[in-house]
C-alpha cells in the first residue's frame, strides 16, 4: 500500500524531468548566432551587476557552445560600447562564461545606440564568426539594460537598423517604468513578445526560462536581398574629397589600411565626371593634393592613384592647412568646385592633429564657407573628441567600434550618398536679374573697420551668380575719385569683383545718394532696364542720416529701388536709418554695434540676401 504511491511519484517525477530535459535538449541542440548586449553604466551598483553576468551565463549554459551549434558573442556598454567576444571567439563553454565572471564594469553613461550599432556592424558580420550566408541559423541579439538612453532617437534608428538585417532583438528592462519606459524597450526590441521586465537585477533569474524560450523558438527570417549602397548612389552629383594622414601618426599598416578603405569607399561611389567627382590630400608637416576632383573620372584610375600615396611619417600632422586647401582650391567655386552638388570631406586618421584648435576653427570655416560636410574615419589612435568637434559626433566613424573595412565603408558610403547639397547654393533658385548698389558710408571706419566693410560686401555676394545676365554689383561712387568705387558692369566675375571692394577712403552720404540719383543706375554706367531687372540698393552707414541722404533714398524708392540699410555703431539714429529703407523695416533695416559685427552677425547678411532673392525670385 506504502509502495504503490512511492512507485507513482517517482515515476511522475522522472517523466517531469525528461519533459524538463527534453524541452533544454530542443534549446541545447538550436543552430544560432546570439549576442548578448548587457549595460556596464555607471547606474549599475557592483552587486547587480555581478547578478546580471550570473543570469548571461545561466542563460549560456542552456547552449550547446560550437561552431555547428550556438555561438555566443558578448557586448558591454557605457558611454562607448565594448566587444568583449565575438560569435567565433569561444568553442568551451567553461572558458566563455569565466570570461564573463571575470568582466570588469567600465561605468560611463548609457549610450545603448552605439552597442546596437556596432552589433550590426561588427558582431553580426563574418568577421565576427556570425553566419551571415546561411538564412538557416537564427540571429539574435538580447539586450539587457536599467536605462533610458541618453539618444533616445538614435537608439529607435539603431535597433531598427539592426532588425532589418535580420536579427531578432530581445529586450530586458530592470527597475521601474521611470527607469526604463516600456517604449524605449519596444523602440529597441520592436516586437510586444520580445519585452521582459524585472524589478532588480537579483530578480532576472525568475524570467531566465522565459527568455530561453522565446529565444529556442526564434526561427531564421525569410531571406532578404542584400543592400547594395552603389545604387543609392548611382548617378548622384557630389564632390568627395578624401583627407588621409601620413604624418608619424600611421604604423605602416595602418597606412594599408587606410589606403584599402578609401579605395573601397571609392569602389561603392558612382564615379564620373558628370557624376560624383573624388580627390585626395595627404597631410603630414604640409598638405599635399594628391590628385584634384577633375583629375580622373575612372575607379581603375582613382585606385592607382590611391595605392601609391606613402606616408613620409613625418612628426607633424598639419590637418589646418588640408582644410585650409579643401575650402581654398577644391571646394571653391572660382577653382573648379561645383555648386548645388552635396559635398563630402571624408578624414581618415590614427592620430591627432598637431594644432587642435586650429583644425576646429578651420574645419568649421569649410563647412560654414563651403557647405561641406566632413565624415571622420577613426583608426585606433585617433582622438574622438577631437573628431567629434570636428565632424560632430554622429559623423565619427570608428574602425576599433564598428570593425572591418566593409563595415566602415558601407557606412560612410551611405553618409555620403545622403549628403544633400548645402542650402546656400540654391539661396536664390532661378533670379530673373539683380543690379544691385553697396552704398558704403565708412567715415568713421579705421583701417581694420574698412576691411570688415569690405568683408561684408563680398559675404553679401557670396551667394549669388555675378554675370551681365545675372547679378551685377556697384560699389558707389563710381567715378568719385574720393572714393575708388566702381560701375555695374565694371567687374563680370566674382574674383574681380571681391578685389574691387576694397575701401580706403570716405565722403559724405548725402554725396554717396546723390551718386546713386544722377549715375548708378543709368544705361551708361551698366544698369539694365528696370523692366527687365529688379534694383537693390544696400546703404552702410556708420552716421546718423541728414535730410538731404533721406530725400535721395526716397527718390530712389519712387523709382522702384528696393533699399536696404545698415547702421554701425551709437552714432546710427534706428529711426533715421528706417526713413530710408523701404519697407517694412524689420526686413530692410538692420544695426551692428561695429564692424566687425557687421560680418560676424550672420542674421545681418542672411537677413538682407534672403529678402533679396525673394525679390529676385518674384
Amino acid at each position: 500500500e506504502i509502495m504503490a504511491p512511492l512507485l507513482s511519484l517517482v515515476l511522475f517525477t522522472a517523466l517531469t524531468l525528461q519533459t524538463t530535459w527534453a524541452a533544454k535538449l530542443d534549446c541545447f541542440s538550436k543552430k544560432a548566432d546570439i549576442v548578448f548586449i548587457m549595460d556596464e553604466s555607471a547606474s549599475i551598483q557592483p552587486e547587480p551587476f555581478r547578478d546580471q553576468k550570473s543570469f548571461i551565463n545561466n542563460l549560456i549554459d542552456n547552449f550547446d557552445v560550437k561552431p555547428d551549434g550556438t555561438r555566443i558573442g558578448l557586448l558591454s556598454f557605457g558611454t562607448y560600447p565594448r566587444p568583449q567576444f565575438d560569435l567565433k571567439s569561444f568553442r568551451d563553454k567553461a572558458r566563455m562564461m569565466q570570461e564573463v565572471t571575470d568582466l570588469v564594469q567600465k561605468g560611463g553613461n548609457t549610450y545603448t545606440w552605439l552597442a546596437l550599432q556596432m552589433a550590426m556592424d561588427r558582431s553580426f558580420t563574418a568577421r565576427a564568426g556570425s553566419r551571415v550566408d546561411d538564412p538557416e541559423v537564427p540571429k539574435i541579439a538580447i539586450v539587457i539594460t536599467d536605462g533610458n538612453s541618453q539618444e533616445p532617437l538614435k537608439t529607435r534608428a539603431a535597433a531598427a537598423a539592426l532588425r532589418e538585417t535580420g536579427v531578432s532583438v530581445f529586450a530586458i528592462g530592470v527597475g521601474s517604468e521611470n527607469m526604463i519606459s516600456r517604449e524605449e524597450l519596444m523602440a529597441i526590441s520592436g516586437e510586444e513578445s520580445h519585452i521582459f521586465r524585472v524589478q532588480s537585477y537579483d530578480k532576472l533569474k525568475n524570467i531566465e526560462k522565459n527568455v530561453l524560450n522565446a529565444a529556442c523558438v526564434t526561427e531564421a527570417p525569410p531571406t532578404r536581398p542584400p543592400v547594395v549602397i552603389y545604387k543609392t548612389c548611382h548617378d548622384k552629383e557630389a564632390d568627395v574629397l578624401f583627407v588621409m594622414d601620413t604624418s608619424e601618426n600611421a604604423r605602416p599598416e595602418q597606412v594599408d589600411e587606410m589606403k584599402n578603405i578609401l579605395v573601397r569607399l571609392a569602389n561603392s561611389l558612382d564615379i564620373g565626371a558628370d557624376k560624383t567627382r573624388v580627390g585626395l590630400i595627404t597631410y603630414s608637416s604640409t598638405a599635399t593634393l594628391q590628385f584634384g576632383f577633375d583629375a580622373f573620372d575612372t575607379h581603375e584610375d582613382v585606385y592607382s592613384q590611391i595605392m601609391a600615396v606613402k606616408a613620409d611619417l613625418h612628426p607633424q600632422a598639419n590637418l589646418m592647412e588640408a582644410f585650409q586647401m579643401a575650402n581654398n582650391q577644391n571646394f571653391n567655386p572660382e577653382t573648379g568646385g561645383r555648386t548645388k552638388i552635396a559635398k563630402t570631406l571624408v578624414l581618415i586618421t590614427p592620430g591627432k592633429s598637431s594644432g587642435r584648435a586650429q583644425s576646429i576653427n578651420t574645419a568649421e570655416q569649410l563647412k560654414n564657407d563651403r557647405g561641406v560636410k566632413i565624415i571622420a574615419i577613426a583608426l585606433e589612435g585617433a582622438s574622438r573628441e577631437e573628431l567629434n568637434k570636428i565632424a560632430g559626433s554622429d559623423s565619427v566613424i570608428d574602425v576599433v567600434i564598428v570593425g572591418g573595412v566593409p563595415a566602415v565603408t558601407d557606412r560612410a558610403a551611405a553618409k555620403i550618398c545622403h549628403t544633400q547639397p548645402p542650402p546656400n547654393d540654391f539661396a536664390c533658385g532661378e533670379l530673373r536679374g539683380i543690379d544691385l548698389a553697396f552704398v558704403m558710408n565708412t567715415q568713421s571706419a579705421g583701417g581694420h573697420d574698412q576691411v570688415y566693410a569690405s568683408e561684408f560686401m563680398q559675404k553679401a555676394t557670396e551667394k549669388f551668380e555675378i554675370g551681365p545676365d545675372e547679378v551685377q554689383v556697384s560699389v558707389v561712387p563710381a567715378q568719385c575719385q574720393s572714393l575708388p568705387g566702381f560701375a555695374l558692369n565694371r567687374y563680370g566675375t566674382k574674383p574681380t569683383l571681391i578685389e574691387g571692394m576694397k575701401i580706403n577712403r570716405q565722403v559724405s552720404l548725402g554725396s554717396l545718394m546723390t551718386e546713386v540719383s544722377t549715375n548708378t543706375f543709368t544705361a551708361a554706367n551698366g544698369a539694365r532696364p528696370k523692366e527687365e531687372v529688379d534694383r537693390v540698393m544696400v546703404i552702410v552707414t556708420d552716421g546718423t542720416p541728414d535730410q538731404e541722404s533721406i530725400n535721395q533714398a526716397a527718390t530712389a524708392k519712387d523709382d522702384g529701388i528696393e533699399v536696404f540699410v545698415v547702421g554701425v555703431g551709437k552714432k546710427a539714429n534706428s529711426k533715421a536709418l528706417a526713413k530710408m529703407a523701404s519697407e517694412p523695416a524689420d526686413t530692410h533695416v538692420y544695426q551692428a554695434r561695429t564692424y566687425e559685427e557687421l560680418v560676424s552677425n550672420p542674421q545681418i547678411v542672411e537677413g538682407i540676401t534672403t529678402t533679396v532673392c525673394q525679390t529676385g525670385s518674384g
